[in-house]
């Protein structure tokens, strides 16, 4: 039920209109997955960057690309001095929650149910502490 062209405005906007970063992941010259990261949108967010989109294509999985947004995304947070940084994930989503958890995120046993055509999503918010951020791998290039 989502419109590319509807997502294409959406990431446009987000781009040229605010200052909060997207990290973009490249194999060669060929983007193959983007992260954001923005202040959190979470009423009960004190100081807390959120990402808010982390996608890898499926066909570069397990070769650094989502590690290396990953981090990025940390680094982001604690340069700016956001104590936290947190992240939704689909509940049912087992292998984003493991790869997170990897990435240090722990459950925090906050839980939302989003609205969507025809079905509710029910997600699980994720949180690390942000001080001692991870690497990037250096085989992997990360540009804003």
């Amino acid at each position: 039920g989502l419109s590319v062209e509807r997502r294409e405005s959406m990431w446009k906007k987000v781009i040229h209109q605010t200052r909060d970063p997207v990290f973009v992941s490249f194999e060669g010259d060929q983007m193959v997955g983007f992260c954001h990261v923005t202040a959190s949108r979470d009423d009960d967010a004190d100081r807390c960057a959120e990402i808010t989109a982390i996608y890898v294509d499926s066909s570069f999985w397990r070769r650094g690309h989502g590690y290396a947004l990953c981090g990025s995304a940390i680094a982001y947070a604690e340069k700016d001095a956001f104590n936290e940084i947190s992240l939704w994930v689909i509940a049912e989503n087992q292998r984003a929650r493991n790869f997170y958890e990897r990435m240090g995120f722990l459950d925090d046993g906050s839980f939302k149910s989003v609205d969507r055509p025809g079905f509710v999503l029910k997600e699980v918010r994720y949180r690390r502490k942000t001080t001692g951020g991870e690497p990037r791998d250096p085989g992997v290039s990360v540009e804003t």
